[in-house]
Order: structure tokens, then sequence, then C-alpha cells
């Protein structure tokens, strides 16, 4: 099967570029590595999974002592330290930088380069994705100012400081906008929406959600495919 790649732009470059990135299929745990190693043979996956963990704790034994250790056909894992000194008479850091590195077996990399083949796909959206949009403290029957929201999907953290991103009501008919400040929760997956006040009782609208990636200029937008009809706001002293 192809590994499926996309092409994006470059955020790291000031002149536009772009570059090729594979997409990930999944994270295969070690109890499927297990599964797929044992079947057909006598070893159990409980066994086999014994003896991984008994080299995996002589690793870090090693790697202590300050050896590197090679497992031939898959890398050699050691350990570093990094520490910027002014003097060679300086002390280390109470906390230096200690990393372990993994340098890949020529033979793998080798075999992954010539057993490969790739396939190009379109970029996943970015976009913010509604799955599902209900009144907690009211009816989307009948939004009123003040009414709680719950809006649950992808991708919906937002900036609270930009002016141009959250969640916001559209006015159907003039194309006006009431953009919601408050929020009881805010998440990446879920959010709780208070209706703004600037509501027009009557009118109907759309509900838009506006987000930017991380290290993104580019406003992104979904919209809730349902319009609502907006009745009175609250009265002055509703809580």
């Amino acid at each position: 099967m192809p590994l499926q790649y996309e092409v994006v732009r470059n955020v790291l470059t000031k002149d536009e570029s772009y570059q090729a990135r594979l997409r990930n299929r999944k994270t295969v745990e070690t109890s499927e590595l297990l599964k797929a190693s044992t079947k057909g043979t006598r070893v159990s996956s409980a066994t086999a999974a014994g003896v991984l963990q008994r080299i995996f704790n002589q690793v870090k034994i090693e790697l202590l002592k300050g050896n590197s250790v090679t497992i031939p056909g898959l890398g050699t894992f050691g350990t570093a330290i990094h520490a910027k000194l002014n003097t060679p008479h300086d002390l280390l850091p109470k906390n230096p930088n200690i990393t372990i590195f993994c340098r890949p077996s020529p033979a793998l990399t080798h075999d992954i380069r010539e057993g490969i083949t790739l396939e190009r796909v379109e970029p996943a959206s970015q976009d913010p994705e509604l799955r599902s949009l209900t009144s907690i403290s009211g009816t989307l029957e009948l939004l009123s100012a003040r009414d709680v929201l719950e809006l649950r999907g992808e991708r919906l953290k937002f900036d609270e400081k930009a002016s141009d991103e959250g969640v916001f009501f559209v006015n159907q008919l003039t194309g006006s906008e009431a953009r919601c400040s408050i929020y009881l929760y805010c998440g990446e997956r879920k959010l709780l929406p208070i209706v703004p006040d600037t509501i027009e009782p009557g009118a109907i609208y759309r509900i838009e959600v506006r987000t930017r990636r991380r290290n993104s200029r580019r406003l992104r937008t979904t919209q809730w495919p349902e319009p609502f009809n907006a009745c009175c706001a609250f009265p002055e002293d509703a809580v």
C-alpha cells in the first residue's frame, strides 16, 4: 500500500514555497507488533512481551553506563549531554540537558527507501469542523440573548483576543454580525459560547466558527448548516 503525501505551504520560509508532507496513518502499539510477529509460531505474545521488556530494561542499564547499544537491522541508541560552559573550569549546571539519540540502521534506511511507494493526495482540511450544536439553557428553535450553546467538533479552538476569530451570528438578511465575547469553555473539540446581547429579535441567523491554525495567518471558517430564529433578548435584570 503506498504512503500518502500532501503538498502544503511552508510556513517557515518568508518567500512562498511548498513542501511534501507524509500523512500519518496511525500509531502501531507494541501489542500489535507482538501479535503480528508471533502469529503462526509457538511463541505466545505474553512470552515475547516479557523478552522485549527484559531487553528494554537492559538497554536502559547500558545507556546509564554510558554505553551505546546497537540492535542490528534497527539502529543504535546512545546518550548525549548538552551544556554550554564559558571556560574549561566551569561546573555543569544543576540540570544539564541529557538526551537519548537513535541512529537508524543504514540497512533499514536502504530497505525503506527501496521499498516505499508514494501517492499524492489532497491536503487534509484544516478548517474547523462542526459536528453538533445544542442549546444548554434554551432552545435552538428560538435563540435568546445569553443562552448557553454547546458546539462540538474538531479544530474549534481560537484566539480569544483576536476580534475576527470565535463564534459569530450572521444575520441572513442584512449580513450584520454579532460576535460571542463570553465563553464558559473554549477547547479544540468543544465550545460553550453565550449568545450575545446584540442579536436582533425576529432576525434569522447562521452560526459560524472562525479560527486560525497555529503558525498560519489564514482565517478559516465553517458554518452550521441550519439557520436559527432569534427571539426577544432577556430582560435587563435577567441573569
